[in-house]
């Protein structure tokens, strides 16, 4: 990528908690990602970036200058272009080309994105993509809001009085491109689109079809590729090529990588490999058949071992990242050889490396090759070999985080030695699970249907992704997605288990309603089944946290009282420790001083024997018993107490409990007096809640207008 330092833009007032952040930021990306600096500490300006122009190019300026025509309506309306035209026609690399022509015209930044239309996840939701605009713009991770109405409402806040370039690439719908829009008229939006998403006429968008080159500009894009001594001395087969290519610039990008990797190749051989498939010259010439047959090309130059890999890894893999050892296990192959086909891969442009053992495919690469791969005979096992490689790291990830949790049994096939990813320790495990978040989730919604139960384990073994780092959004779809699973496999300890993982998963963002009726729903299961003792004590406590949040502590001692009674029956030491915590907190909110710490001191006994296999209710046991003390006169013990249980909390890497010890914190100094501490502790507690996107985040907000 290219930078280029632009002038300092005004601070951003956050309209919803009237925090002040730095100037606008911004960095281009591809493949659906908006990469970002954050402000610098002194306020001074950072880079303003775009994704790199394209290296080779040829000049399209009929284009370009109707693209330009629409500067003139600057500070008059909201200018949105739209390019339309073939999957591959280049409208990409026209709009970024037009968007570096004019970078120095939008001094506020340059905002990219690509919107995902072609990718096998599905297209991005505006929703995230807002996110990834307003921390772009500035705002810090931790402010940008959960819900979507909120994220709007801030972006347009935020967009208002902004001159910015925004380039939405792979548009999928009018519908998607919509929420995306300033509000101000001094910006203009650029949108790519293999549709023509007339539906944005309404919101005065012009449309501007892309056509393939014309022949001697496709034979300059070759040239520019090839640069060497066979653009003079077969000049006339590079046009033969460019007309076999229609013009089309992903086809001329394939054939002419060909020709760069193989300097001793002649042009005419290409050329007659080309001719040899008479059947596909048709699709040469129209629509995004034309994608297709360049990558075919490539797709039949390779080794049966790479054109395996292709089919059966990009052709199916959930994501568009990779490992090494995915592939491997894909292909049921040892490293040495996997990594010998993927260089092969690369060599022939149809992924690239983008760090050690990791990998990226196009979209449009992927089309293909699951067009390739739908009469592999190998298909089935080897999309259930690659659900089972991330099932294993899943499982390893969760037996390091969360050895205590009980774990559904499911029988599934050996990997090879090459494939297993390995993992020492806490933070290699939360590491993993936060990098392969995007293909975990991916891998969940594409597998669902044709194998239930693997999806069903692989999202109970992403529980300590949530458990430590939330991610609402993509927890909310994956629980919706275990609970089809278990209704779909028919098995009611399954459904019972997943219901209460997606009511705590409502419970978290503050739906209680819905939470307390998968809570119940739970609970009727999980007593009509023998053997599920624990998730009728989870569904108790779900339903007892309900009404804590809902203000009935009376109601909450109810509920918490039969899941201790419960566990204890089940002999569920743990369990009866996790009951102790929250019966010490029900009678600390309703009053009841000399209890509470009774339950509390309890369960920090318990769970104290516990550290090594459950640290963090550990630490939260702590934490509320320092609360208790606090209350019952003994602040100095309590706050010895919680500052404990943030040192835990922080070394646990939870910024859920880095948020409840400092809540407690600043309450404890709001009822001492100390109004600058318990400000300090209680901003610092709502930016994490904010930053996680838990309702607890409500309660410290109405303390801070107390103070």
């Amino acid at each position: 990528m290219t930078d280029e330092t632009a002038s300092a833009a005004s601070p951003v007032r956050n309209v919803h908690d009237g925090h002040t952040y730095g100037p606008v930021v911004q960095a281009g990306a591809i493949h659906g990602g908006v990469h970002y600096h954050e402000p610098a500490a002194n306020n001074h300006p950072r880079p303003r970036q775009l994704p790199a122009e394209p290296t080779r190019w040829v000049d399209r300026e009929d284009e370009l200058t109707e693209l330009d025509t629409a500067l003139g309506d600057l500070g008059q309306r909201r200018p949105v272009l739209v390019l339309t035209g073939l999957g591959g026609v280049g409208k990409s690399a026209l709009a970024l080309r037009w968007g570096h022509r004019h970078r120095p015209i939008f001094p506020d930044g340059q905002l990219y994105t690509d919107l995902g239309a072609a990718s096998p996840s599905g297209p991005l939701p505006s929703g995230e993509v807002l996110g990834r605009f307003l921390r772009a713009l500035g705002v810090p991770p931790r402010a940008v809001p959960v819900d979507e109405g909120e994220l709007a409402g801030l972006w347009r806040t935020l967009s208002a009085d902004r001159r910015l370039l925004i380039l939405l690439d792979n548009a999928a719908s009018a519908a998607q491109v919509r929420p995306l829009l300033p509000t101000g008229v001094d910006s203009v939006v650029v949108v790519t689109a293999r549709t023509l998403l007339d539906g944005l006429a309404v919101d005065g968008a012009r449309f501007t079809p892309v056509q393939p080159l014309p022949e001697p500009a496709a034979v300059a894009l070759l040239e520019l590729t090839v640069a060497d001594r066979r653009v003079i001395d077969e000049h006339d087969a590079l046009h033969t090529l460019a007309r076999l290519c229609s013009g089309m610039p992903i086809a001329l990008g394939v054939v002419g990588s060909r020709l760069a990797i193989h300097p001793r190749r002649p042009v005419r051989r290409l050329v007659d490999s080309l001719t040899d498939q008479r059947h596909r010259l048709d699709h040469l010439s129209i629509g995004d058949i034309s994608v297709t047959a360049a990558f075919d090309l490539s797709y039949k130059a390779l080794s049966d071992t790479a054109a395996r890999c292709y089919r059966l890894v990009v052709g199916l893999h959930p994501g568009a990242e990779f490992t090494t050892a995915l592939a491997g296990a894909a292909l049921d192959l040892p490293g040495h050889r996997i990594s010998t086909v993927l260089d092969e891969l690369v060599l022939a442009s149809l992924i690239s490396e983008v760090a050690e053992d990791r990998y990226l495919y196009h979209d449009l690469v992927g089309v293909h090759a699951r067009r390739q791969v739908a009469d592999d005979p190998e298909k089935d096992q080897a999309r259930q070999r690659i659900l089972t490689s991330y099932l294993a790291a899943a499982h390893t990830a969760d037996t390091i985080l969360t050895p205590y949790r009980r774990r559904p049994k499911i029988h599934v096939s050996p990997l090879p030695p090459d494939a297993v990813v390995r993992m020492t320790g806490r933070d290699q495990a939360l590491d993993w699970l936060e990098s392969e978040r995007p293909t975990l989730v991916a891998a969940v919604r594409v597998m669902c249907d044709t194998y239930p139960a693997l999806v069903y384990t692989l999202v109970d073994a992403m529980w300590p992704l949530f458990h430590f780092g939330r991610h609402h959004p993509d927890r909310m779809v994956v629980d919706e997605v275990a609970l089809d699973c278990a209704r779909r496999i028919g098995n009611p300890a399954f459904e019972a288990a997943a219901l209460r993982r997606w009511g705590l998963a409502h419970y978290d963002i503050g739906q209680l309603d819905n939470a307390a009726s998968l809570f119940q729903d739970s609970l009727l299961i999980a007593a009509r089944v023998d053997g599920l003792q624990h998730i009728r004590a989870g569904a108790f406590a779900g339903l007892g946290l309900v009404a804590l949040a809902a203000q009935d502590p009376q109601t909450a001692i109810r509920y918490f009282t039969r899941e201790l009674e419960t566990c204890t029956k089940a002999q569920d030491t743990r369990g009866i420790g996790l009951a102790q915590i929250r019966l010490g907190r029900a009678h600390r909110l309703a009053g009841h001083r000399s209890a509470a710490i009774t339950h509390l001191t309890k369960a920090h006994t318990i769970l104290a024997e516990l550290a090594d296999i459950d640290p963090y209710n550990g630490a939260l046991a702590r934490i509320e018993l320092g609360r208790a003390l606090a209350d019952n006169g003994r602040p100095e013990d309590g706050c010895t107490q919680i500052e404990h249980g943030l040192r835990e909390m922080t070394e646990l890497r939870s910024p859920r409990g880095r948020a409840q010890a400092l809540h407690a914190l600043g309450e404890m100094a709001a009822g001492a007096g100390a109004s600058s501490n318990a400000v300090h502790y209680l901003t610092e507690a709502q930016h994490l809640y904010e930053s996680v996107g838990d309702a607890e985040v409500a309660d410290v907000r109405r303390l801070l207008q107390k103070i």
